[in-house]
């Protein structure tokens, strides 16, 4: 695994651990409305749409990651490129004459 996806990666970790504990710290603060609260508000904190919540948003990241590692890719393919061109003309101008 290259060096950049291994940092996309913990990137991705790093926000998914950000997320749950804002999860958890929402959650904390609901505890105290949940006996009074309504069935709908008790279903809409609910452990699967907590869970639906950060997949959502690990989706968003990972869609961002992969946006920004194709930019980088079509970068270093652009630099690559003129790199070549100017080896192929230093190589053509720079031939030793007799």
């Amino acid at each position: 695994m290259s060096l950049a996806w291994a940092e996309v990666l913990d990137q991705i970790l790093a926000a998914l651990s950000i997320a749950e504990a804002q999860a958890l710290r929402a959650e904390e603060a609901l505890a105290p409305l949940s006996v009074a609260a309504s069935p709908t508000v008790r279903h809409a904190e609910s452990p699967i749409d907590r869970v639906q919540t950060c997949l959502a948003q690990a989706e968003r990241i990972g869609a961002e990651a992969e946006s920004r590692c194709r930019a980088a890719e079509e970068a270093l393919t652009r630099w690559l490129d003129a790199a070549a061109a100017v080896r192929r003309r230093l190589a053509t101008e720079a031939k030793p004459s007799l």
